[in-house]
């Protein structure tokens, strides 16, 4: 027999045949075993400020459930749930209820573990906060246990998040937005809600109308939604629920606002955020101190804020050149308007009612001698505005006229020498487009160097005021005087014989005043005679009859004839 024969071939493969057969049907027989039984576990939340229960169900596949075990594992040091307290080992399955008991009556059963079965849950006592922990569930039934035990897990978080609202201002015109941020260290934020209340009647805001109950309404992530442990919040007048709009808020009213986080745990901020505002849309009102139509030098501006519904936060001036329309910087001219801040005369702009100041010594600060055109006119506008940014939309305006051009006086003629002296008139001038504003006189005697007051000779220097020929000083070319029936008055009696010096100088409407006053010295009552005037008249009469007598004697001679020598016509006397 050859070893390679095919009949010997044939005769071999049958016998391996037969002798695996046993193998190869009992191989099928394990193939088609019944699965064991399975079971989950209803979802359970990422993080659980409580856990009263743990459910699932489980589905025999053989046969009907038979058991159900729970094994529960703390992450924090690897310790296993006995079901009274927490150990190292052994690991511990924990026998679960059915819903409906007992087990073995149907091959689909909802099952339960709680805080109150025997084995329990554990309960807030036996968890710490931030801590995660592990269950796995695994149903029985007559082919055994589960071999791949459903899974979930939680984190047990009890730390309530924490709110914050950015700030709002104390006043406002506008409310467009809300924002905030919040955070839970422990977890995970779900949400954010706010609640707005009315001051004045205490409603609700519903987020679309005001209510008597109160409503918290829910403010939304700032960028995609809640799902990390720190986030930016916003509620606006878009969003749904929204803030109120214009409409919906009442001038001069507070509202309160409140918000709080929610966290994936349910807990909930238990202080919330506050924030109030006042909704304030009146204007406030400016008032510029008065300014002379005509100035030499302006060191400051001065005025006042008024805001009745809220508080001021400034003040500011708009100063602008006729000459040009140029603005005034603070520190420059510039063909672009622009305002300049003011300051609080009194520490800052805090209250609603507040003088306020702008300087050649502030910052920003007024033009000085250096900035100002002699003779060109300037105007200031002053606009006040609040906190809420409401701005006074009618400025207080003033203006002046910038005038260092000093005025002129003439008196008119007055002789050297008068017997009375009853009124004294000249003439002033300004350069245009000043005015002359009045015109002073001095009296000095200089027999005691005394000065006329109006009323009395005084040693100290006084200068009187003269008065406007026709109307009032009011342009730039005025007639002026001075008379025994104006106030104050020329004296009626001077003295006679006296010499008076008179001078008169010119004041501006900018204060400019005449440094070269007019002068004139005068002699007043020298052709009143007094009685010894008459007495030394009558004397050189006397005198002068009698020398005239004696030389008319001498002249004729002893006997009445012409002297010896001298013919008659030339005796003739």
């Amino acid at each position: 027999m050859k070893r390679f024969d095919p009949f010997w071939r044939i005769v071999i493969a049958l016998l391996l045949i037969f002798a695996l057969a046993p193998v190869v049907a009992l191989s099928g027989a394990v193939i088609a075993a019944p699965d064991p039984a399975e079971t989950t576990i209803t979802p359970i939340s990422d993080y659980v400020n409580s856990l009263t229960s743990i459910t699932g169900t489980a589905t025999g596949n053989t046969s009907n459930v038979t058991a159900v075990e729970v094994l529960i594992q703390r992450y924090s040091d690897g310790r296993y749930w006995t079901g009274t307290t927490w150990v190292i080992s052994p690991v511990t399955w924990l026998d679960a209820t059915a819903l409906i008991p007992p087990f073995n009556t149907s091959s689909i059963e909802p099952w339960t573990i709680t805080t109150a079965t025997s084995p329990r849950l554990p309960i807030a006592a036996d968890l710490d906060d931030g801590v995660t922990y592990r269950i796995e569930a695994r149903a029985y039934d007559a082919g055994g246990p589960d071999t791949t035990p459903d899974i979930e897990s939680f984190t047990y978080d009890i730390t309530e998040p924490d709110t914050t609202i950015d700030d709002i201002p104390t006043y406002v015109n506008d409310l467009p937005e809300i924002t905030g941020t919040a955070l839970d260290t422990d977890g995970e934020l779900a949400g954010v809600e706010v609640r707005i209340q009315r001051d004045s009647d205490d409603k609700y805001w519903s987020g679309t109308t005001w209510q008597t109950s109160s409503k918290w309404i829910d403010a939304i992530a700032s960028v995609g939604t809640f799902d990390s442990d720190d986030e930016d919040w916003k509620i606006t007048t878009t969003t749904s629920p929204r803030l109120p709009k214009a409409a919906d808020l009442n001038d001069s009213v507070t509202y309160t606002i409140e918000a709080r986080a929610e966290d994936v745990a349910t807990n909930v901020d238990a202080t919330p955020d506050t924030e109030s505002f006042t909704y304030d849309i009146t204007e406030p009102d400016t008032t510029i101190d008065d300014i002379p139509a005509y100035v030499n030098e302006l060191t400051e501006i001065t005025g006042a804020a008024l805001d009745t519904d809220g508080e001021l936060a400034g003040v500011e001036l708009l100063i602008q050149r006729d000459s040009d329309d140029e603005y005034w910087t603070g520190i420059k001219w510039q063909n672009s308007s622009t305002w300049i801040d003011a300051t609080a005369s009194v520490g800052t702009f805090d209250s609603a009612v507040e003088d306020w100041k702008v300087t050649i010594n502030t910052s920003p600060r007024l033009p000085q001698a250096a900035d100002l055109d002699n003779g060109v006119t300037y105007s200031i506008e002053a606009r006040a505005e609040d906190v809420a940014t409401n701005v006074d939309a009618t400025p207080d305006t003033e203006s002046f006229t910038y005038d260092i051009t000093e005025p002129d006086t003439d008196i008119d003629d007055i002789p050297a020498s008068v017997g009375e002296l009853t009124e004294i008139t000249g003439t002033a001038s300004d350069t245009s487009p000043g005015k002359v504003a009045g015109v002073e006189v001095l009296i000095q005697r200089y027999s005691d160097d005394k000065y006329w007051n109006g009323t009395n000779w005084v040693v100290s220097e006084t200068w009187l005021d003269a008065i406007a020929s026709v109307g009032t000083f009011d342009s730039a070319s005025e007639a002026w005087e001075i008379t025994t029936n104006t106030s104050p008055a020329l004296p009626t009696t001077w003295g006679g014989g006296e010499k008076y010096n008179i001078k008169a100088r010119a004041i501006d409407a900018a204060e400019n005043v005449d440094p070269s006053p007019a002068t004139v010295d005068v002699t007043i009552g020298s052709s009143g005679l007094l009685w010894w005037h008459y007495l030394l008249i009558a004397l050189g009469s006397i005198i002068l009859i009698g020398v005239i007598f004696l030389l008319r004697q001498f002249l004729r001679g002893p006997k009445g004839g012409p002297p010896e020598g001298l013919q008659p016509e030339e005796f003739e006397f």
